[in-house]
């Protein structure tokens, strides 16, 4: 019986709206996902949200008239996509809104493999490698690599928290804080086996940091648990 109510209730509500006030608002907004392809070189292909709409044409090559070679990460901050194409040793940058080139960053020479990015502020960049114990710092105003700060060990992941900058390394498994106001490394600590990503707490109470365990890396060990590290901020402490 309750059920039956609740239908009636339903169609009674859905013949009485009038078309502009449905009961699921169609008219959302439009937003573009970006779809990377496995084709070699990649391809970067729009898909439209809500529609799902998939526009197989290549976005970037259709503004810029040049491929990219491949494409492993994208980082989005304000209007610019950083595309990491590491086979290549490269950052390509360009605008989100258009995905017009605006600059390129190329560690070729030394073979370089950029792993991640993150922003302390509007103006600053950090960019970390995976075979390399340097951070370079970008000056955003004109991409330009403003100074390079040495690390313990490669850097395989950033995350910023305030004006502070976030690293982890596989191995040793380390998590490191760089101060981007002073760029030195203020502190550094033991993690479980293989951190590899990094979370930050949405009021900023904590850090977590997610650690795969043995055997997942390297297939020779002996498998152990992940484990999820949790790091109290601002004092930067293991909690849990």
């Amino acid at each position: 019986m309750r059920i039956f109510i609740v239908s009636i209730f339903t169609i009674f509500l859905l013949l009485s709206c009038k078309k502009e006030e449905s009961i699921i608002e169609s008219e959302l907004p439009t937003q573009t996902l970006f779809v990377v392809t496995e084709d070699n070189p990649n391809s970067l292909q729009t898909l439209e949200i809500p529609s799902l709409k998939l526009n197989s044409d290549d976005a970037y090559y259709l503004t810029n008239g040049k491929k990219l070679n491949e494409i492993n990460q994208i980082v989005i901050y304000r209007n610019l996509m950083f595309i990491f194409q590491s086979k290549s040793f490269k950052i390509t940058i360009c605008t989100y809104d258009s995905l017009r080139f605006v600059s390129e960053l190329d560690w070729s020479s030394d073979s370089r493999i950029p792993s991640s990015i993150a922003f302390p502020n509007a103006t600053t960049g950090f960019v970390s490698f995976a075979n390399d114990t340097t951070l370079e710092v970008l000056d955003l105003s004109n991409f330009q690599i403003a100074r390079r700060i040495k690390t313990p060990a490669p850097v395989i992941h950033l995350e910023c928290i305030d004006y502070y900058v976030i690293g982890i390394s596989l191995k040793p498994s380390k998590l490191f804080v760089f101060d981007s106001r002073t760029y030195s490394l203020v502190k550094q600590l033991d993690m479980p086996d293989y951190p590899i990503d990094i979370s930050i707490h949405p009021l900023k109470e904590s850090i977590f940091v997610l650690c795969l365990g043995k055997g997942r890396v390297d297939s020779t060990e002996a498998k152990t648990p992940a484990k999820l590290t949790v790091i109290s901020y601002p004092n930067f402490d293991v909690s849990l």
